[in-house]
C-alpha cells in the first residue's frame, strides 16, 4: 500500500455507494477516446444513492476498452438487469476470454430454401442475422428482409449497396450510393464525405464511415453531418466496425491486419493474424463483437477465423467449409453466411 493511500477492490459491491460521477459524463469521456479517464470518474467518489445499473454498464464498457473483459463480466453478473442480451454478453465475455480455441463446422441447416433466387444470393455483398431469427440481405441494387422460414417480408431498391451490419439494438445499417439506411431511417450523405464504402453505428449514437478510395476514416452524427476525420496509411482499407466501448476497427485487405482506433480516431493497436501463423490469402469480410473480438473471412480459402481482442486465435472453421461469399454476425452466437457455390443462406451449426 502506498503511504497515505487506500486499497480498493473490484468490482465494487452493488450495495455500497461506490460510484458517483454521472454516467453521461463518463460516457462522453469513454466515447471520446479516454476510457481511463471515464474509469477514474466512475470510481473516484461514491454516489449518495449508491451504484446504478447505468453506471455499471458504462463501467463495464470502460473495462472492455481497457482490455479487462473478465472484470467486465464480473460486473455484469452483479447487475443482471432486465436486458436479456446482458446475460448473453456475460457468457460471451467468459467463454471468449478463457481463450477456448477450436474448429467449427459451417453447415447449412436443413430449412426451407429462401424465397430469393440463386442469382440474387450469389450477388449478395453483405448479410446479417435479424434478432427475430430472420435475416437481412444486401446486393448492389436491393435491400431485403427475410423471416426465419426464408420468406421475403420486404424488399426495396437500394442502388450501390456496399455494406451491411447491425447496431447494438440489432437494427440493420446498410450503406448505398450516397445514402444510409438505419432501421427505418434514411440518411443522405453529403458529397463532401467522399464515397464511403463501409459504415458502422457507434455506441455513442454517431456513425463511423470508411472512405476506402480517399483512405479516410470519418465520424458523422445521426444526420450525416461530419464531426471529424483521420487519414489512413493502410494499403487497402476495406470495412469499418466498432465494439461496445466505442473503439473503431478497420481491416486492411492487403495485409490481413485489423487496425484499432479510439473514439477520437487516434490509432490504438493492430491485430495481426500473421503473428499467430495465420496467413490470410484474401480478406473479404470481417466483423467485431462488443468485446473487441474479430471475425475474419478468408475469401480465397473460404475459412472463418475468430481472434480475441489481443490477437489470440479463438477458433477457425474447417478447411472443407462451404464456399462462403459473405458473412454476418450479431456479435454473440449467431453467424449467418451466404454459400457461394449453390447460393444458399447458412448458419453455424451449434
Amino acid at each position: 500500500m502506498l503511504a497515505g493511500g487506500t486499497v480498493s477492490t473490484f468490482p465494487p459491491d452493488p450495495s455500497s455507494p461506490a460510484l458517483r460521477e454521472p454516467a453521461a459524463t463518463a460516457r462522453a469521456a469513454l466515447f471520446g477516446g479516454r476510457p481511463d479517464r471515464a474509469y477514474r470518474m466512475l470510481l473516484s467518489n461514491p454516489k449518495p444513492e449508491g451504484t446504478s445499473g447505468e453506471d455499471a454498464e458504462v463501467l463495464a464498457r470502460c473495462l472492455v476498452a481497457l482490455d479487462r473483459p473478465l472484470e467486465a463480466a464480473a460486473l455484469l453478473a452483479r447487475f443482471p438487469g432486465e436486458d436479456p442480451s446482458r446475460g448473453a454478453r456475460l457468457r460471451v465475455l467468459l467463454d471468449r476470454s478463457m481463450g477456448l480455441a477450436g474448429r467449427i463446422n459451417l453447415t447449412v441447416r436443413p430449412s426451407p430454401p429462401p424465397e430469393v433466387d440463386r442469382k440474387t444470393l450469389r450477388s449478395a455483398v453483405a448479410a446479417a442475422p435479424a434478432p427475430d431469427g430472420g435475416s437481412y440481405l444486401l446486393t448492389r441494387t436491393a435491400f431485403l428482409s427475410l423471416d426465419s422460414s426464408g420468406k421475403v417480408t420486404s424488399s426495396r431498391a437500394f442502388p450501390g449497396g456496399t455494406d451491411l451490419c447491425l447496431d447494438e439494438a440489432g437494427k440493420p445499417l446498410a450503406l448505398g450510393k450516397g445514402v444510409l439506411l438505419w432501421g427505418d431511417r434514411t440518411i443522405p450523405l453529403d458529397p463532401s464525405l467522399g464515397e464511403p464504402t463501409s459504415a458502422v453505428a457507434l455506441p455513442e449514437g454517431n456513425l463511423a464511415l470508411l472512405d476506402s478510395r480517399g483512405r479516410r476514416l470519418l465520424k458523422v452524427d445521426p444526420r450525416g453531418v461530419a464531426l471529424g476525420s483521420a487519414r489512413l496509411t493502410l494499403s487497402e482499407p476495406q470495412r469499418v466496425r466498432a465494439d461496445w466501448a466505442g473503439r473503431i476497427y478497420v481491416a486492411d485487405g492487403a495485409s490481413g491486419r485489423v487496425h484499432v482506433f479510439g473514439g477520437d480516431l487516434a490509432p490504438l493497436s493492430v491485430i495481426d493474424p500473421a503473428s499467430r501463423g495465420i496467413l490470410l490469402r484474401s480478406l473479404r469480410d470481417f466483423h467485431v463483437d462488443f468485446a473487441g473480438n474479430v471475425l475474419l473471412l478468408d475469401g480465397r480459402a473460404k475459412r472463418l477465423f475468430l481472434f480475441s481482442h489481443d490477437g489470440k486465435l479463438l477458433w477457425s472453421s474447417v478447411e472443407d467449409s462451404p464456399r462462403i461469399r459473405c458473412v454476418g454476425w450479431d456479435g454473440l452466437d449467431e453467424i449467418l453466411f451466404v454459400e457461394d457455390r449453390e447460393g444458399r443462406l447458412g448458419r453455424i451449426e451449434p
